[in-house]
């Protein structure tokens, strides 16, 4: 999230995101499926003890220290 400079408020950055996108046609067709990528992996449950996200590439990694 810092990335896109929203600091490290997972819930304020839902409500950025959740208040930009309000149907599926808000998103561009090549990106639709990385989003819902993104959207599974963050809220599955896992061991992660911190998620680092790749805004550029939509993209996740889950971070285990």
């Amino acid at each position: 999230m810092r990335g896109w400079g929203w600091g490290p408020d997972t819930g304020a950055a839902w409500r950025q995101i959740l208040d930009r996108v309000h149907t599926y046609a808000d998103l561009e067709p090549a990106l639709l499926g990385r989003v819902e990528e993104l959207i599974d992996f963050v809220t599955a449950p896992h061991t992660c003890d911190q998620v680092e996200l790749y805004p550029r590439d939509l993209t996740a990694q889950c971070v285990i220290n």
